[in-house]
């Protein structure tokens, strides 16, 4: 096994990583800023099969999210067990259509924090790698 590839056994299949992203509101956005990454939480919902969540209008997020090549990101651990799970997604990120800010509403998406001008992003998933973190050993160290 290289450093950076996690085991087959380790790997969640598509299934199970979109129940994930279902079940879950706070993760992270990577873009492209000035060749330059920037990684900014957001709050989200996944409905109609994309990531959908607001950005600030006129901000540096917002507009590089215009029809960008973006990473996503979400996860879970447990600091006691030290286990946990992490999903990473790549697609494409533009402006959300009427449909998708219905489904947004619906999902009981909300602005956060609360600005008046907020734009809703959709982010179409076009990879997904989903990786169960398994306890270490107490004197292991983890490398994902």
């Amino acid at each position: 096994m290289t450093a950076d590839v996690a085991p087959a056994s380790d790997l969640l299949d598509e299934s199970r990583c979109l129940e994930l992203l279902a079940a879950n509101d706070f993760g992270r956005v990577a873009v492209s800023i000035g060749a330059m990454p920037a990684i900014f939480p957001v709050n989200f919902c996944f409905a109609e099969g994309r990531i959908l969540f607001y950005a600030e209008g006129g901000s540096r997020l917002a507009a590089a999210l215009q029809h960008a090549v973006v990473a996503f990101e979400v996860d879970e651990t447990d600091g006691a067990t030290r286990q946990g799970w992490s999903i990473q997604v790549v697609g494409v990120a533009g402006f959300a259509s009427a449909s998708e800010g219905a489904a947004a509403g619906r999902a009981g998406l909300r602005h956060w924090p609360t600005t008046h001008r907020q734009v809703l992003v959709s982010l179409d998933p076009g990879q997904i790698l989903g990786r169960r973190l398994p306890p270490a050993d107490a004197g292991e160290h983890v490398v994902l």
